[in-house]
């Protein structure tokens, strides 16, 4: 089975280090993981348009380039809203925009 990369169009959130979140803003192709429903999956962070980092506590517009997409797509298409983590500590939500 291959593991094909495809990217869905998002809003996104990072938390805030007084949230609870990352102690740094990440850099562009940025990796975590994204729960959507009650399923976890890989994706890496590309932001639209391209910036240099990717700022907590803004919304920023990126595209999710999921690395299992094919053993999740059928939760991503009916899903809006998801959580990212890093580990298990969440770091950030997002919302579909596509």
């Amino acid at each position: 089975m291959s593991s094909k990369m495809t990217s869905k169009h998002a809003l996104i959130r990072l938390l805030t280090q007084e949230e609870g979140g990352r102690f740094s803003d990440p850099l562009p192709n940025y990796h975590v993981q994204v729960e959507v429903g009650n399923i976890f999956t890989s994706c890496v962070v590309h932001p639209v348009p391209n910036i240099d980092i990717i700022a907590r506590g803004q919304n920023i517009e990126v595209m999710l380039a999921f690395t299992f997409y094919e053993h999740v797509k059928d939760v991503l298409d009916q899903m809006v809203d998801f959580e990212m983590y890093e580990g298990s500590k969440k770091i950030g939500n997002g919302k579909f925009i596509e």
